[in-house]
Protein backbone atom coordinates (compact mmCIF):
# COMPACT_ATOMS: atom_id res chain seq x y z
CA UNK A 1 0.00 0.00 0.00
CA UNK A 2 1.37 3.44 -0.90
CA UNK A 3 0.29 4.77 2.49
CA UNK A 4 2.71 2.58 4.47
CA UNK A 5 5.74 4.86 3.82
CA UNK A 6 3.70 7.78 5.15
CA UNK A 7 3.09 5.86 8.38
CA UNK A 8 6.83 5.26 8.74
CA UNK A 9 7.55 8.95 8.20
CA UNK A 10 4.95 9.91 10.81
CA UNK A 11 6.39 7.44 13.33
CA UNK A 12 9.85 8.94 12.85
CA UNK A 13 8.43 12.45 13.18
CA UNK A 14 6.53 11.65 16.36
CA UNK A 15 9.57 10.00 17.98
CA UNK A 16 11.38 13.36 17.72
CA UNK A 17 8.39 15.64 18.27
CA UNK A 18 8.43 15.57 22.08
CA UNK A 19 12.14 16.42 22.16
CA UNK A 20 11.55 19.32 19.76
CA UNK A 21 8.68 20.66 21.87
CA UNK A 22 10.83 20.48 25.01
CA UNK A 23 13.61 22.41 23.24
CA UNK A 24 11.06 25.03 22.25
CA UNK A 25 9.93 25.26 25.86
CA UNK A 26 13.53 25.52 27.09
CA UNK A 27 14.25 28.33 24.64
CA UNK A 28 11.34 30.27 26.15
CA UNK A 29 12.72 29.87 29.66
CA UNK A 30 10.75 26.81 30.71
CA UNK A 31 11.99 23.58 32.22
CA UNK A 32 10.49 20.11 32.63
CA UNK A 33 10.94 17.61 35.44
CA UNK A 34 8.79 14.86 36.92
CA UNK A 35 5.07 14.49 36.49
CA UNK A 36 4.50 18.11 37.60
CA UNK A 37 7.17 19.56 35.33
CA UNK A 38 5.10 22.59 34.36
CA UNK A 39 7.30 25.28 35.93
CA UNK A 40 5.73 28.17 34.05
CA UNK A 41 2.07 28.71 33.12
CA UNK A 42 3.23 30.32 29.87
CA UNK A 43 5.55 27.56 28.67
CA UNK A 44 5.21 26.56 25.02
CA UNK A 45 3.97 22.95 25.46
CA UNK A 46 1.17 23.91 27.86
CA UNK A 47 -0.08 26.76 25.72
CA UNK A 48 0.24 24.66 22.58
CA UNK A 49 -1.72 21.74 24.07
CA UNK A 50 -4.58 24.03 25.12
CA UNK A 51 -4.59 25.83 21.75
CA UNK A 52 -4.61 22.55 19.81
CA UNK A 53 -7.46 21.24 21.95
CA UNK A 54 -9.46 24.41 21.26
CA UNK A 55 -8.83 24.07 17.52
CA UNK A 56 -9.74 20.38 17.62
CA UNK A 57 -13.04 21.01 19.39
CA UNK A 58 -13.98 23.73 16.91
CA UNK A 59 -13.08 21.47 13.99
CA UNK A 60 -15.11 18.57 15.40
CA UNK A 61 -18.07 20.87 16.00
CA UNK A 62 -17.82 22.07 12.39
CA UNK A 63 -18.01 18.42 11.31
CA UNK A 64 -21.04 17.98 13.63
CA UNK A 65 -19.43 15.09 15.54
CA UNK A 66 -20.99 16.23 18.83
CA UNK A 67 -24.39 15.24 17.48
CA UNK A 68 -23.45 11.56 17.42
CA UNK A 69 -21.66 8.93 19.49
CA UNK A 70 -18.52 9.53 17.41
CA UNK A 71 -17.58 12.24 19.91
CA UNK A 72 -17.14 9.47 22.51
CA UNK A 73 -13.96 8.26 20.84
CA UNK A 74 -11.01 8.04 23.23
CA UNK A 75 -8.99 10.70 21.40
CA UNK A 76 -11.85 13.20 21.59
CA UNK A 77 -12.45 12.51 25.28
CA UNK A 78 -8.76 13.11 26.05
CA UNK A 79 -8.88 16.22 23.86
CA UNK A 80 -11.41 17.67 26.31
CA UNK A 81 -9.72 16.41 29.47
CA UNK A 82 -6.11 17.33 28.62
CA UNK A 83 -6.39 21.14 28.95
CA UNK A 84 -7.93 20.83 32.41
CA UNK A 85 -5.24 18.37 33.53
CA UNK A 86 -2.49 20.66 32.19
CA UNK A 87 -3.99 23.78 33.79
CA UNK A 88 -4.49 22.06 37.15
CA UNK A 89 -0.86 20.83 37.06
CA UNK A 90 0.46 24.39 37.27
CA UNK A 91 2.18 24.78 40.68
CA UNK A 92 0.18 26.61 43.32
CA UNK A 93 0.68 30.36 43.47
CA UNK A 94 1.70 30.97 39.86
CA UNK A 95 -1.82 31.47 38.52
CA UNK A 96 -5.38 30.97 39.67
CA UNK A 97 -5.88 27.49 38.25
CA UNK A 98 -9.52 27.41 39.37
CA UNK A 99 -10.41 30.47 37.28
CA UNK A 100 -8.45 29.15 34.31
CA UNK A 101 -10.18 25.78 34.58
CA UNK A 102 -13.66 27.29 34.59
CA UNK A 103 -12.63 29.61 31.76
CA UNK A 104 -11.68 26.55 29.72
CA UNK A 105 -15.02 24.90 30.51
CA UNK A 106 -16.81 27.98 29.19
CA UNK A 107 -14.61 28.16 26.10
CA UNK A 108 -15.12 24.47 25.31
CA UNK A 109 -18.88 24.97 25.51
CA UNK A 110 -18.72 27.98 23.20
CA UNK A 111 -16.58 26.12 20.66
CA UNK A 112 -19.28 23.44 20.30
CA UNK A 113 -22.21 25.78 20.90
CA UNK A 114 -24.45 24.50 18.06
CA UNK A 115 -24.41 21.00 19.61
CA UNK A 116 -24.31 22.05 23.28
CA UNK A 117 -27.70 20.46 24.06
CA UNK A 118 -26.98 17.19 22.28
CA UNK A 119 -27.01 14.25 24.75
CA UNK A 120 -23.62 13.21 23.35
CA UNK A 121 -22.19 16.68 23.99
CA UNK A 122 -23.66 16.66 27.50
CA UNK A 123 -21.76 13.45 28.18
CA UNK A 124 -18.58 15.23 27.02
CA UNK A 125 -19.34 17.96 29.55
CA UNK A 126 -19.52 15.26 32.22
CA UNK A 127 -16.03 14.10 31.22
CA UNK A 128 -14.79 17.70 31.53
CA UNK A 129 -16.29 18.00 35.01
CA UNK A 130 -14.60 14.73 35.98
CA UNK A 131 -11.26 16.09 34.76
CA UNK A 132 -11.93 19.21 36.83
CA UNK A 133 -12.39 17.43 40.17
CA UNK A 134 -10.45 14.14 39.98
CA UNK A 135 -7.32 14.15 42.19
CA UNK A 136 -4.20 14.49 40.02
CA UNK A 137 -2.16 11.76 41.68
CA UNK A 138 1.22 10.73 40.20
CA UNK A 139 -0.31 7.40 39.19
CA UNK A 140 -3.17 9.07 37.31
CA UNK A 141 -0.78 11.44 35.53
CA UNK A 142 1.43 8.49 34.63
CA UNK A 143 -1.50 6.65 33.03
CA UNK A 144 -2.60 9.87 31.30
CA UNK A 145 0.87 10.23 29.82
CA UNK A 146 0.99 6.61 28.66
CA UNK A 147 -2.40 7.05 26.99
CA UNK A 148 -1.06 10.04 25.06
CA UNK A 149 1.89 7.94 23.91
CA UNK A 150 -0.50 5.26 22.60
CA UNK A 151 -3.00 7.44 20.74
CA UNK A 152 -0.88 8.44 17.68
CA UNK A 153 0.44 4.98 16.68
CA UNK A 154 -2.94 3.30 17.27
CA UNK A 155 -4.75 5.95 15.23
CA UNK A 156 -2.35 5.92 12.28
CA UNK A 157 -2.25 2.12 12.19
CA UNK A 158 -6.05 2.21 12.06
CA UNK A 159 -5.90 4.69 9.18
CA UNK A 160 -3.43 2.45 7.32
CA UNK A 161 -5.70 -0.58 7.77
CA UNK A 162 -8.70 1.43 6.59
CA UNK A 163 -6.89 2.68 3.50
CA UNK A 164 -5.76 -0.87 2.65
CA UNK A 165 -9.31 -2.22 2.64
CA UNK A 166 -12.70 -1.01 1.45
CA UNK A 167 -14.54 -2.80 4.26
CA UNK A 168 -13.63 -0.31 7.00
CA UNK A 169 -14.10 3.45 7.08
CA UNK A 170 -12.16 4.65 10.10
CA UNK A 171 -12.83 8.35 9.70
CA UNK A 172 -12.89 11.37 7.44
CA UNK A 173 -9.18 11.27 6.57
CA UNK A 174 -9.09 7.75 5.17
CA UNK A 175 -11.99 8.63 2.85
CA UNK A 176 -9.69 11.23 1.27
CA UNK A 177 -6.65 8.95 1.24
CA UNK A 178 -8.54 6.18 -0.57
CA UNK A 179 -9.10 8.55 -3.49
CA UNK A 180 -5.37 8.80 -4.12
CA UNK A 181 -2.86 11.57 -4.78
CA UNK A 182 -4.92 13.08 -7.62
CA UNK A 183 -7.69 13.86 -5.13
CA UNK A 184 -5.25 15.77 -2.90
CA UNK A 185 -4.06 17.87 -5.83
CA UNK A 186 -7.55 19.27 -6.37
CA UNK A 187 -9.09 19.13 -2.87
CA UNK A 188 -8.34 21.69 -0.18
CA UNK A 189 -10.50 19.80 2.29
CA UNK A 190 -8.28 16.73 1.91
CA UNK A 191 -5.22 18.73 2.98
CA UNK A 192 -7.13 20.36 5.84
CA UNK A 193 -8.19 16.90 7.06
CA UNK A 194 -4.63 15.56 6.82
CA UNK A 195 -3.08 18.54 8.61
CA UNK A 196 -5.75 18.52 11.32
CA UNK A 197 -5.29 14.83 12.04
CA UNK A 198 -1.50 15.20 12.22
CA UNK A 199 -2.02 17.97 14.78
CA UNK A 200 -4.65 16.12 16.80
CA UNK A 201 -3.04 12.66 16.59
CA UNK A 202 0.59 13.55 17.12
CA UNK A 203 1.42 17.15 17.95
CA UNK A 204 -1.26 17.56 20.62
CA UNK A 205 -0.17 14.39 22.46
CA UNK A 206 3.49 15.45 22.29
CA UNK A 207 2.63 18.83 23.82
CA UNK A 208 0.64 17.26 26.67
CA UNK A 209 3.42 14.80 27.54
CA UNK A 210 6.02 17.58 27.42
CA UNK A 211 3.92 19.83 29.66
CA UNK A 212 3.17 17.16 32.27
CA UNK A 213 6.45 15.23 32.12
CA UNK A 214 7.30 11.78 30.84
CA UNK A 215 5.58 8.81 32.57
CA UNK A 216 7.78 7.47 35.35
CA UNK A 217 6.50 3.88 35.37
CA UNK A 218 5.28 2.89 31.93
CA UNK A 219 4.37 -0.66 33.00
CA UNK A 220 2.04 0.51 35.77
CA UNK A 221 0.66 3.22 33.50
CA UNK A 222 -0.06 0.71 30.75
CA UNK A 223 -1.86 -1.57 33.18
CA UNK A 224 -4.01 1.31 34.43
CA UNK A 225 -4.77 2.47 30.87
CA UNK A 226 -5.93 -1.02 29.93
CA UNK A 227 -8.16 -1.20 33.00
CA UNK A 228 -9.72 2.19 32.22
CA UNK A 229 -10.25 1.27 28.56
CA UNK A 230 -12.00 -1.92 29.64
CA UNK A 231 -14.41 0.07 31.79
CA UNK A 232 -14.79 2.68 29.07
CA UNK A 233 -15.73 0.16 26.39
CA UNK A 234 -18.20 -1.69 28.60
CA UNK A 235 -19.88 1.61 29.53
CA UNK A 236 -20.00 2.77 25.90
CA UNK A 237 -21.49 -0.52 24.71
CA UNK A 238 -24.14 -0.38 27.44
CA UNK A 239 -25.07 3.18 26.43
CA UNK A 240 -25.17 2.21 22.76
CA UNK A 241 -27.34 -0.87 23.38
CA UNK A 242 -29.74 1.06 25.62
CA UNK A 243 -30.05 4.15 23.40
CA UNK A 244 -29.84 2.42 20.03
CA UNK A 245 -27.30 4.89 18.67
CA UNK A 246 -24.31 3.92 16.53
CA UNK A 247 -20.93 2.92 17.95
CA UNK A 248 -18.17 5.55 18.30
CA UNK A 249 -16.00 3.37 16.07
CA UNK A 250 -16.86 1.49 12.84
CA UNK A 251 -17.60 -1.80 14.59
CA UNK A 252 -20.79 -3.84 15.08
CA UNK A 253 -22.28 -3.36 18.52
CA UNK A 254 -21.85 -6.82 20.04
CA UNK A 255 -18.99 -7.83 17.78
CA UNK A 256 -17.09 -4.67 18.65
CA UNK A 257 -17.59 -5.35 22.34
CA UNK A 258 -16.14 -8.84 21.97
CA UNK A 259 -13.16 -7.70 19.91
CA UNK A 260 -12.22 -4.90 22.26
CA UNK A 261 -12.76 -6.83 25.47
CA UNK A 262 -10.67 -9.74 24.19
CA UNK A 263 -7.79 -7.52 23.05
CA UNK A 264 -7.83 -5.38 26.20
CA UNK A 265 -7.97 -8.41 28.49
CA UNK A 266 -5.00 -9.88 26.62
CA UNK A 267 -3.06 -6.63 27.08
CA UNK A 268 -4.00 -6.50 30.75
CA UNK A 269 -2.87 -10.07 31.28
CA UNK A 270 0.44 -9.32 29.56
CA UNK A 271 1.01 -6.23 31.73
CA UNK A 272 0.22 -8.11 34.94
CA UNK A 273 2.50 -11.05 34.29
CA UNK A 274 5.30 -9.58 32.18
Amino acid sequence: CSFVPAISVHAFWYSNCIEAVEKLGSSSGCSFSGMHGLHSPFCAPAISSVALSAYGIRYLSWRDLYSSAKCWQVTILTLHAAPLVVIRSVPEGLVNTTCLSFAWLGLAQCLRWPQRLSPFSICIFGVELLALVVPLTPRLLCAFGVLHYLIPPVYWIGIAVSVATDKVNFGNLDSHLKKGAAHFRRSTQAWVSLATNVLLHGAQQACVVSALGHPEDVKVGMRDVNAVLLMYWVLVCILVLVSGCAMPYPLPKLGGLGVFLTSLCACQFACLYS
